[in-house]
């Protein structure tokens, strides 16, 4: 009985400990969502107007070099100067602070260089802002320093999804920026809730999606009908391709071509090895 007890109790404790770490972070996405979704939106939107205002009156483009030495001026006046998403990527890494006065700086600096017609960016700009908002959003919570770094994905992951309307690229743009081949899967669920709270918002608001459409060629391969899938003969030809592959490497491991392979591989290389020379011809007669 005291065994069981402990066990309950061990659960028990288990499940509590998952259940704060989950409102916690749901609590972090939820207050960095919402600010990143509405200021994200409004940066769209000035961006927006500012570019159709330069479009029908070009001469603003001669103000250019003011603007810039007003940008300069904020930036020094902030003492931010050299700060860039290098800063944001720190940040992440080492946990280095991130001062409040970006975000409004980076606001005005890049709606001003879009209004006289620099190049200018909105994915950095969508970092550097979506960034101080999850670092400062952590110092909120009172988030140990660990924490606030994850807090900095997810302001970089919502500021991303209602900039650009793709709540699940800005996620794992979020979580692979950082380190290259390295993936921070402990912030998937905070990043992913913030980027879906800020993306609701940012279209409440009234941001446009921005979406492209890409044509392709069609091929008619042997096996296909029109538009359907292909014929039942190439499905069996696969399925029976990968079902003697398996039987074969599992029969006499030494002398299966495909050894080392895994079976998605064997499978294409057993589909594909009667079929290449069938392929190649399809494709230069097309």
């Amino acid at each position: 009985m005291e065994n069981i007890r402990e066990r309950i109790v061990s659960c028990a404790g288990r499940v509590w400990f998952c259940a704060k770490e989950l409102l916690k972070w749901l609590a972090l996405a939820m207050i960095t969502g919402v600010p990143c979704g509405i200021i994200g939106a409004a940066f769209d939107l000035a961006v927006e107007h500012v570019t159709e205002l330069r479009t029908e009156h070009t001469a603003i483009l001669f103000l250019l070099p003011i603007i810039g030495l007003v940008i300069v001026a904020f930036y020094k006046a902030a003492k931010l100067e050299g700060v860039s998403t290098d800063d944001i990527i720190d940040c992440v890494k080492d946990g280095k602070p991130i001062r409040f006065w970006l975000l409004p700086v980076m606001f005005i600096s890049t709606v001003l260089t879009h209004l006289g017609g620099g190049s200018a960016g909105r994915e950095g700009a969508a970092l550097q802002m979506g960034g101080t908002i999850g670092w400062w959003a952590g110092g909120v919570l009172h988030l140990n320093e660990h924490e606030r770094r994850m807090a900095v994905q997810c302001g970089m992951a919502a500021f991303f999804s209602a900039l650009f309307s793709t709540p699940l690229a800005a996620t794992f743009f979020a979580m692979t920026i950082v380190n290259v081949g390295v993936v921070f899967y402990a912030a998937y669920i905070p990043c992913f809730t913030a980027a879906i709270i800020a993306y609701g918002v940012a279209q409440l608001i009234g941001v446009t999606p921005t979406r492209f459409a890409v044509e392709a060629r069609r091929l008619n391969l042997p096996w296909s009908c029109g538009s359907c899938c292909w014929r039942w003969p190439a499905r069996w030809w696969c399925i029976c391709s990968a079902l003697c592959c398996t039987a074969l490497r599992t029969a006499c491991p030494s002398c299966c071509p495909t050894r080392g392979c895994g079976p998605f591989w064997a499978a294409v290389w057993w589909w594909c090895s009667p079929c290449c020379m069938a392929a190649c011809a399809i494709t230069a007669r097309a």
